[in-house]
């Protein structure tokens, strides 16, 4: 299209469409901000993945006495 070209929408079946609905722009304060909760499970469940690397680093390095080969 060209600058300063309009579009004409064709009734359908008479009636004109409705213009679109936006949703605003500006979200309150508080949807801004991370729940303090979901934080703190996020940072236990950080931390218990660490631990389990850390157990299984230790039971399963080379060299550690009572390691069973097959």
């Amino acid at each position: 299209m060209a600058p300063g070209t309009t579009t004409t929408v064709v009734p359908i079946k008479g009636r004109i469409p409705s213009a679109p609905s936006t949703v605003p722009f500006v979200t309150k304060a508080q949807s801004a901000h991370v729940n303090p909760i979901l934080a703190k499970i996020s940072l236990a469940g950080l931390a218990l993945a660490l631990l389990i690397m850390a157990v299984q680093f230790v039971l399963t390095r080379p060299g550690r006495e009572g390691r069973r080969t097959l």
